[in-house]
Parts: C-alpha cells; sequence; structure tokens
C-alpha cells in the first residue's frame, strides 16, 4: 500500500436542514485502496459518498482530494 493521500476526511458533519445525518467521520484513503461502506439503511454510507465526490456539500470539517473521486449511483435494472 502507497503512504500517498488520495483523499482525507477531517471530523466532516453533514446535516440536512436540523438534523445531523453523519457527524465527525474521519479516515484517509490511499492511492490503490479498495475500500467498502458498511452500514444499516438510512446511516449515511451515500451521503458521505457523494460529499467525497463534491457532490453534497459538507456542514463542518473538511475533505481534501488529491485527484478526481466519481461517484456512480446504483442502476434500477427493473428499468431495463
Amino acid at each position: 500500500m502507497s503512504s500517498k493521500h488520495y483523499a482525507s476526511l477531517h471530523s466532516v458533519k453533514i446535516k440536512a436542514e436540523t438534523q445531523t445525518i453523519v457527524e465527525s467521520v474521519s479516515a484517509n484513503i490511499h492511492h490503490g485502496d479498495k475500500i467498502g461502506l458498511v452500514g444499516s439503511n438510512g446511516s449515511g454510507k451515500t451521503t458521505i459518498l457523494k460529499a467525497l465526490a463534491d457532490l453534497r456539500p459538507i456542514s463542518d470539517g473538511s475533505i481534501e482530494r488529491y485527484g478526481t473521486i466519481w461517484y456512480m449511483p446504483q442502476l434500477d435494472l427493473k428499468l431495463f
């Protein structure tokens, strides 16, 4: 594993109106890492990914990106 950071999240907090969706998430993702987010429905997994890809604003903390991060939503295969 390379020690070069690809992205860093520092005490990230994400709110929707008055509800806190994600609170105090910190992580370093290194080039070549394979990561997974595990949690129950509604726990903020997709919200974190969208914030990481700069598709959703954060309320507090910071995200540093050292490259382009893409987010690809799930496809509803029932439509095909």
